[in-house]
């Protein structure tokens, strides 16, 4: 397993903005003129030519293609036009599964691994079109990451097994993260419960950086107040909340601002309200 996903995020740079992949879906159109080239371009996408030594870059993908060895499915594509699959505002698709019993619980086994790890299970999407260039038609891709959804598909598989894939486009840091999780796995022999990183709207919702100074944050403060806590910390002798005034009670970082400093690829974390080490 982390083979294959060692190999798919060696394809992670190429994909483009899930907004921009979302664009490129809403065309329904074969052909891209250098109107639709550049208007997707400036959203985030990153146009591909044909590419005989990727697989991910070129048209001979029947719908689904696996990864090493033939196990779990690494991408899914389809020559935009040729389907009414339905992308909604919130970047959600389904996925039909092959005819044959073998791809269908491949469906099924991927989204079990996702929900018993508790990791999300990515995969790259992939459309492609014709582009001219002197007169000649060349084949363009446009790829974005997505993870599985979780759902109730496994709970009866006499009624599920014919069920579609439910994918969510994600970002490119998104995917890094949880092929990174699933690394961390393998990392010790320890039970260490691992989780996924909230989405990027609540985490906002919750930085450090904001926290402190609005309604939601007092309203925090208010609680712990109400039930009694204390202090964390031994500099104010574990002093009680309801002790104090709710201006005089801080949130504290989670990641120390001088590690993210000396690690740094914590940078991107020291406000983010829940990680996981």
């Amino acid at each position: 397993m982390l083979e294959h996903f060692d190999d798919l995020e060696k394809l992670i740079p190429f994909c483009s903005s899930p907004g921009s992949f979302r664009s490129a879906w809403r065309f329904r159109s074969k052909i891209l003129n250098k109107y639709d080239a550049d208007t997707l371009v400036q959203e985030g996408a990153q146009l591909i030519p044909n590419n005989k030594n990727l697989r991910l870059f070129q048209t001979i993908q029947q719908g689904v293609e696996l990864g090493k060895n033939q196990r779990l499915v690494s991408f899914v594509g389809h020559s935009e036009g040729n389907y009414d699959d339905d992308l909604d505002d919130e970047e959600r698709f389904e996925y039909q599964p092959p005819s044959d019993a073998t791809g269908m619980l491949r469906y099924r086994w991927c989204q079990f691994i996702s929900q018993n790890l508790q990791i999300p299970f990515i995969v790259i999407a992939v459309m492609w079109f014709e582009y001219r260039i002197n007169d000649t038609s060349n084949l363009v891709f446009v790829a974005a990451p997505a993870r599985i959804i979780e759902s109730n598909d496994l709970e009866n598989l006499n009624e599920s097994l014919s069920n579609p894939l439910k994918l969510k486009l994600i970002t490119r840091t998104e995917a890094y993260n949880a092929i990174n999780l699933l690394r961390s796995l393998n990392e010790t022999d320890l039970e260490i419960e691992t989780r996924i990183e909230l989405d990027t709207s609540l985490a906002r919702e919750y930085a450090f950086d904001r926290i402190n100074s609005t309604s939601k944050g007092k309203k925090i403060k208010r609680w712990a107040q109400k039930k009694g806590l204390d202090c964390p910390g031994t500099l104010c002798n574990h002093i009680k909340f309801d002790q104090l005034d709710s201006r005089k009670i801080a949130f504290g970082h989670i990641i120390s601002q001088q590690w993210t400093r000396s690690f740094t690829f914590l940078l991107d974390k020291k406000d983010h309200p829940i990680i996981s080490i």
